[in-house]
């Protein structure tokens, strides 16, 4: 079964010459409903863990979930995330919100930033002034900043879009990289990167904690930025990941996959330029780098499972991460007709490599 084509976002890209507020695409009643109650909880919960909730609600709907699906997964989840601190009383200058980049406790006043934006000049607005910004920090929250963004906008929803900007700018990291890499093919890096020396010390309980640490090695700087870039650096980086992903079912190249369909979602607000991907390369490298694989390259697979199966199981699994995971290879396949996004959604719901 071929993957639905779900290539363009919900929230229409920039038309050139239209700046000002324009009426524009809303979610679908029945996620709206669901997406709307989400706005009542907290952006994070259990200790700095980020909620997962809207984003899979968005999956569950775009594979295809009934009203009663969704219905359960909010009823499941929600119980445990709390509920969002009292809103801004104000919002910030219209340039003060920079200086409150990567202190979470300014998230309600950048959410009402960003939502005053949003209603004063529009979405598509509010995502070509935020974005070229935030994207040096794009590894913020282990990517879930731009995760959820993505998904507010794959949704058509203002309330996530907002809210994915805002925990982006409040959880914003950006990582340490040279500026005159030697530059290397996609295989290269992907050697350069496995040379590192690791960190040393306990691990590290959280992917964020352990990309920055990774970020503190020596030679980290000089490799992480060294990727050639070119028009097709982000697909081949999402190809490169989901084969990791199918090879391994490691949790952080699960993120890695995530992060890579999350930005060709907004890619149309991001600058032209390649080299605006340069900090994208370093937060992939130290994600990469920070998972402790023996080997950071797989073979492309040449056949997976039928995706009706894979829909299937993800649509009766509990767990957020597969269900985002196997929506974002849906879309990435949706582009892209090599098996290795059909293989690494397998490898997440447990059909990759084929049970015995």
């Amino acid at each position: 079964m071929k993957p639905a084509h779900h290539p363009q976002p919900r929230v229409a890209p920039p038309q050139r010459g239209h700046t000002a507020a324009e009426a524009e695409p809303g979610p679908p009643p029945d996620l709206a409903h669901w997406l709307n109650r989400c706005a009542t909880l907290s952006p994070e919960y259990g200790g700095m863990l980020s909620t997962h909730l809207p984003m899979a609600l968005q999956a569950l709907h775009a594979l295809g979930a009934s009203a009663a699906r969704l219905n359960a997964m909010f009823n499941q989840v929600a119980p445990r995330i709390p509920p969002r601190a009292a809103p801004a009383s104000a919002i910030l200058p219209e340039t003060g919100w920079v200086a409150q980049l990567g202190h979470y406790p300014a998230f309600e006043a950048l959410h009402a930033t960003f939502a005053d934006h949003a209603q004063r000049r529009g979405v598509n607005a509010l995502l070509a002034m935020a974005l070229p910004t935030l994207l040096p920090g794009v590894s913020a929250a282990a990517f879930h900043g731009l995760i959820r963004t993505a998904h507010g906008v794959a949704a058509g929803h203002t309330g996530e879009v907002v809210a994915g900007l805002a925990y982006w700018a409040a959880r914003h990291q950006p990582l340490p990289a040279s500026d005159d890499p030697a530059w290397r093919s996609t295989a290269d890096w992907l050697t350069a990167l496995q040379a590192l020396p690791a960190p040393g010390g306990p691990p590290l309980p959280m992917i964020t904690q352990r990309m920055r640490a990774w970020a503190q090695m020596p030679g980290f700087q000089a490799v992480a930025p060294s990727l050639a870039l070119g028009p097709h650096t982000l697909a081949t980086l999402a190809q490169a990941a989901a084969a990791l992903y199918a090879a391994s079912g490691h949790f952080t190249v699960l993120h890695a996959v995530t992060a890579c369909q999350a930005l060709g979602v907004l890619r149309p607000w991001l600058p032209a330029d390649p080299s605006a991907l340069r900090p994208v390369v370093v937060a992939l490298a130290a994600a990469l780098a920070s998972t402790g694989l023996p080997r950071l390259q797989a073979a492309l697979p040449d056949a997976a499972p039928p995706w009706s199966a894979t829909v299937a199981h993800a649509l009766a699994s509990d767990d957020e991460h597969v269900i985002k995971l196997v929506r974002a290879c849906q879309a990435l396949a949706a582009e892209d007709s090599q098996p290795v996004y059909a293989a690494a959604a397998a490898r997440a719901v447990g059909q990759w490599p084929v049970p015995s």
